[in-house]
């Protein structure tokens, strides 16, 4: 999760490991590990030019509509 800090979606994350796999884990090697999905805001890069931002548009693609117009909201603010 380090690596999405600050870029990682509010209540996206999803743990993908199945609980049975997770309990074998810690049984055989007394330690936890899961595997999970989380979304992330893109990141835009802005390279000025001439009529760069004419026509602009913004896409974000997310499971659910709602989150999808808040996360284009604050990734176009800023």
């Amino acid at each position: 999760m380090t690596l999405v800090t600050g870029r990682a979606l509010q209540d996206s994350l999803h743990i993908v490991t199945k609980f049975s796999e997770m309990e074998e884990t810690y049984s055989s090697l007394g330690s936890l590990r899961y595997d999970v999905i989380v979304d992330v805001a893109p990141e835009i890069k802005w390279i000025p030019d001439n009529n760069a931002y004419k026509n602009l548009k913004i896409v974000v693609e997310i499971h659910s509509d709602i989150y999808a117009q808040i996360a284009y909201e604050q990734e176009f603010k800023r």
